[in-house]
């Protein structure tokens, strides 16, 4: 059979929900997007991410028409969120009435929202594959052992029943839509079967990132996509045991650097309304009455701010604290440590580099000369006047962030020559090659310049 990734390759666009969009969950492992990049990179295929976490249905039509134009198949996971605002719903008043009328819902409203959904994606005239939603997994993060651990793993044995009676009467929605339109499925409900393919009760891991991808690729290659033919995947095999790490940060197109940092404002906090169902919030709504019997410890990342009397300050600690005694633990060693960006060293969990290069990168640098200070803010200038009205402000300020620490001379010689490679390439007309820098800088230098690294992608997207 004859496709259009023989002919030349794929632009794939995920389209949906954390489902496609789960980098937040797998930290420095692999995302679904960059699994599809690293299998298919030999391919000649593309793949942009205009999946957003906490995503609903009525959301997808906005991500429409942020498609590329060069897109040849679209995959698109959503719905999951939709249920797990009844999910909260039937919660708050766990009755039988309750629970059946989120059975009509789903039969009526949410097949018809469903429906619409895809009638609007199929407007694209782009191939399009659906994918169901996979069963949670509460029963992971639950406590045993106390008063409290029963309390908690009730609460996960009445989520996880509910969820899995909501799940299987969405899927039956999503199924029969879909075939209804002839389009393939991936069938995740049975692809998700082992505990390690989720990062915490409703979201991806690595590893279910790694089957989604599998499943998205044997779509490719064994459906015909040009007809409106519709048959189900649910390969549940993995591509390996273990993925090499890769960087916190996941730009969504193949040049792109990071989103603009307002709409992953938006994006978390739609995503921060499932934020209870997630990791050891199973634990965290137990009543004040029913403390545990043993001290739960707190993990967190602990950053002190930069200061000039203390380089040592600006070095990136995790700390694990017992809030009884006070005492603290340092990272738990989970098999060794990921390379420095910068030298040969291991890197200082949970940076990406090691302490002497952590602590280098606070040391005084020599200012950007004037001539090439001129240039950089006539360039910058130009761009923010593109910009709308309302994006101005926010985008000034942080430029201004940027223009002040290379006066003060905090920024390393290494990242003003990436700077005056954005001017050289934006002067020229290399809107790609400015791109293609400003991805550097991101991957490379994202912890210590965010705020400005935001406004250098707002003015190149």
């Amino acid at each position: 059979m004859s496709t259009i990734l023989d002919a030349g390759g794929h632009h794939i666009t995920l389209l949906g929900d954390s489902i496609l969009d789960n980098k937040v969950y797998t930290r420095q492992g692999r995302c679904v997007t960059e699994h599809l990049r690293s299998k298919l990179e030999s391919r000649n295929c593309m793949v942009t991410n205009c999946a957003e976490d906490g995503a609903l249905l009525d959301d997808v039509g906005l991500q429409l028409c942020r498609i590329p134009e060069s897109s040849t198949v679209l995959v698109m996971s959503a719905g999951g969120n939709d249920g797990l605002r009844q999910l909260q719903n039937l919660e708050s008043d766990p009755c039988i009435g309750n629970l059946i009328s989120k059975i009509g819902w789903i039969r009526q409203e949410f097949r018809s929202r469903y429906a619409e959904m895809l009638q609007r994606a199929l407007q694209t005239d782009l191939p399009l594959v659906v994918c169901t939603v996979y069963y949670p997994n509460f029963f992971r993060h639950a406590s045993f052992g106390s008063w409290g651990g029963c309390s908690s793993w009730w609460r996960a044995f009445f989520l996880q029943l509910v969820a899995c009676i909501g799940v299987f009467c969405i899927n039956l929605v999503i199924r029969a839509e879909a075939r209804r339109q002839g389009l393939p499925i991936i069938d995740l409900a049975w692809v998700f079967n082992h505990a390690q393919d989720y990062a915490n009760p409703i979201e991806p891991s690595v590893f279910g990132g790694d089957k989604i991808s599998n499943n998205i690729i044997d779509v490719l290659d064994n459906h015909a996509l040009d007809k409106r033919v519709s048959s189900t995947f649910w390969s549940c095999s993995y591509s390996a045991t273990q993925f090499p790490e890769g960087s916190f940060a996941c730009p969504r197109g193949e040049k792109d650097a990071l989103t603009h940092e307002d709409h992953v404002r938006s994006r978390l906090s739609k995503a921060a309304q499932n934020a209870d169902f997630r990791e050891t919030h199973l634990q965290s709504r137990l009543p004040a009455s029913s403390t545990p019997t043993i001290a739960q410890e707190v993990k967190r990342v602990v950053r002190l701010p930069d200061t000039s009397s203390n380089p040592e300050a600006s070095v990136a600690r995790y700390v694990s604290i017992d809030p009884k005694t006070g005492r603290a633990w340092g990272m738990p060693n989970a098999g060794g440590r990921g390379q420095c960006l910068d030298c040969p060293n291991k890197a200082a969990i949970p940076s990406k580099r090691c302490v002497r290069c952590q602590l280098a990168y606070t040391q005084a640098s020599e200012p950007m000369a004037a001539v090439d200070m001129q240039r950089l803010q006539d360039v910058l200038d130009e761009l923010v006047l593109a910009l709308p009205m309302a994006k101005r402000e926010d985008v000034a300020t942080r430029l201004q962030n940027l223009k002040s620490c290379l006066a003060a001379g905090k920024i390393q010689q290494a990242i003003q020559q990436k700077l005056l490679g954005i001017v050289d390439a934006t002067t020229t007309g290399d809107r790609t090659a400015a791109k293609q820098e400003a991805a550097w800088l991101a991957a490379h230098h994202w912890e210590q310049h965010k705020s400005w690294i935001v406004a250098l992608r707002c003015l190149l997207v």
